[in-house]
């Protein structure tokens, strides 16, 4: 998160709603954000689509049943939790919740809901009931902070499903809000900001240049869709060549794409160049034809070009060390690393598979190639355990990411209040004791007696209205250990709904060729996961070397979870000087990698 400019915003005091909105979209949209903040891959409207393919693959014979039961229940509980739907379904909610989650209910009345649901939600009629919920309680006297905050979440994740690209809303959302020309009078400007996403598909014109051996499938290029050009002639009078010149042995080839903005129609278009120049590989192996990063693209309505860099690969929305910080990092690990040579093999299989994700241009190749990643790492099943692969998997993976979650969660806040002000949190946490300043930071949150420090800095946070809301979140989450337990029942619920939707996007990709509309985001969720595994297990085998197989890695990850968990339960258990660091001190955090 960042303090962002507020020189064109001419009355703050009465602009507070919408300055919050615009501070939490600013976060959303950051491709570098962390997951929790970025938008989410599911809201109720588009559950019900996941649903409803889901539904045609059980009836295809793609995935089994039960598939459906985990996305049901997470529809029931997204139902139960969003105004949105709740005002857009007519019929009875309670008996709705039941065809839901009742088991004895039959799938083909689970399946005619569906069908119920998905009518009444629809991505159109959802974005405009949400735009007048935003706008009632951005325009309200009243601050309600955490409707707000679904609101604008939900809100960037059906602009995105509605057809939207991710590029073209934080750029629009910035300039509107920050960058501009114009200025932002108050609260009622949200109805100017709606106006930005009214747009109706253009036609554009996206200009490449490539090799020249694609002149010789030119015919079978045309059935696809993209056109070669050998000269400038039918690219239109206004094209300036000089802007996009060609090397030696260059044409350019141009394709027509009909989208919402001009980035959504780049990633399409690349997409359908990807796939032409795939099947020419099948007849011509050494040869691969070259295409340009960068394309130029004419937009019909306004008669203009511009220039479009290659988009930011999906597998580097993450965080990661600078080389220098790499390599020091490595020197440390390799002599180390004490995995027995079975493990190590397993180990080097799944870094060599998120390699390929890395190196890969596909979304669906980068996905298919984490999963198989994720999946290999983790240690086969007990043979007394009679459960299915997937829970398997999930029950496997879940401790070793929910032991470090607050452990991120916390460092994430004090880079955000570093980024803002060190001065002030340097000067806030001056006399608490701690051997870090992630330390005192997590005591002025969670302890009383540093109360009157901690109501000093929040009233320090001025018009930063989102940096005071997430404070207020962690000193309430903080409040006590039963707290932290409930958090983390929830975030245990949400990782499996998730890595399940990964498996079976993973499953309809393989098997059905189609590709879910979020697959961006499952590909960083997974990235993600796969990371902590792997810095996990590096971690536990080189620091003190406390496991010596990857199956010892997962077990210490367990065991160490499962104990926490029951100190958490503990009945009158409190925080204190003396057990603040098992939450943020444990001995499986990533954060130092």
């Amino acid at each position: 998160m960042r303090f962002r400019s507020i020189q064109k915003w001419n009355d703050l005091e009465n602009s507070k709603n919408l300055l919050f909105f615009a501070q939490i979209v600013d976060e959303l949209l950051f491709d570098f954000s962390l997951d929790t903040y970025k938008p989410s891959a599911m809201n109720p409207s588009i559950l019900c689509n996941e649903a409803l393919l889901t539904i045609i693959n059980i009836d295809d014979g793609v995935i089994s049943r039960p598939n459906l039961t985990h996305i049901l229940d997470e529809l029931h509980d997204q139902i139960s939790k969003d105004e949105v739907a709740q005002s857009l379904i007519s019929q009875d909610l309670g008996f709705t919740y039941k065809i839901l989650k009742d088991p004895g209910c039959t799938f083909e009345e689970r399946k005619t809901l569906i069908g119920i649901l998905l009518t009444q939600l629809d991505i159109p009629q959802y974005k405009s009931k949400i735009e007048k919920l935003i706008e009632q309680s951005i325009t309200d006297e009243q601050f309600a902070p955490s409707r707000i905050r679904a609101l604008a979440r939900s809100y960037i994740t059906t602009l995105i499903n509605f057809g939207y690209s991710q590029i073209y809303i934080n750029k629009s959302s910035q300039n509107f809000f920050f960058y501009g020309a114009n200025t932002i009078s108050g609260n009622n400007d949200i109805k100017l900001y709606f106006e930005l996403f009214k747009s109706t598909p253009k036609e554009y014109t996206l200009v490449y240049k490539s090799s020249k051996q694609i002149v010789s499938i030119k015919d079978s290029c045309i059935k696809l869709g993209i056109q070669v050009h050998e000269n400038t002639d039918d690219l239109g009078a206004d094209f300036d060549q000089e802007l996009f010149k060609l090397g030696e042995n260059e044409v350019y080839i141009s394709i027509l794409r009909n989208s919402l903005d001009k980035y959504r129609a780049r990633s399409s278009a690349d997409k359908d160049i990807e796939q032409a120049l795939t099947v020419y590989k099948i007849f011509n192996h050494k040869e691969p034809i070259a295409i340009s990063s960068k394309c130029i693209i004419f937009d019909k309505d306004s008669k203009s070009y511009s220039s479009s860099p290659a988009p930011i690969n999906t597998m580097l929305k993450c965080s990661d060390s600078k080389s220098s910080v790499a390599a020091k990092k490595m020197n440390q690990f390799v002599p180390d690393f004490s995995l027995a040579h079975e493990s190590f093999l397993k180990f080097h299989r799944a870094a060599e598979l998120h390699s390929m994700a890395l190196e890969s241009r596909f979304e669906e190749n980068q996905l298919i190639n984490l999963w198989i990643a994720l999946e290999s790492i983790v240690p086969v099943k007990w043979e007394d355990k009679d459960i299915s692969k997937i829970k398997h998997i999930v029950d496997s993976i879940t401790p070793v990411l929910n032991i470090n979650y607050f452990d991120t969660l916390m460092n994430n806040l004090l880079k955000d209040l570093i980024r803002w002000n060190r001065r002030e949190l340097t000067q806030a946490v001056t006399g608490i004791p701690g051997t870090s300043l992630r330390e005192k930071l997590t005591k002025i949150i969670v302890l009383e007696i540093y109360k009157t420090k901690r109501e000093r800095l929040e009233q320090q946070f001025g018009d930063f209205h989102l940096l005071r809301d997430r404070f207020s979140f962690f000193v309430s989450a903080f409040s006590s250990p039963k707290t932290i337990g409930t958090m983390l029942e929830k975030h245990t619920q949400r990782v499996g709904w998730q890595i399940r939707r990964i498996y079976r996007a993973r499953n309809m990709i393989v098997h059905s060729g189609k590709t879910p509309s979020f697959t961006n985001i499952l590909i960083e969720n997974t990235h993600d996961y796969l990371d902590t595994i792997m810095k996990t297990t590096i971690k536990l085998s080189t620091h003190n070397k406390k496991i010596r197989s990857i199956q010892q890695a997962f077990m210490y990850a367990n065991i160490q979870y499962s104990a926490l968990i029951k100190w958490l339960s503990k009945k009158d258990t409190e925080f204190s000087d003396d057990n603040i660091n098992r939450i943020i001190g444990n001995p499986l955090a990533t954060n130092d990698f």
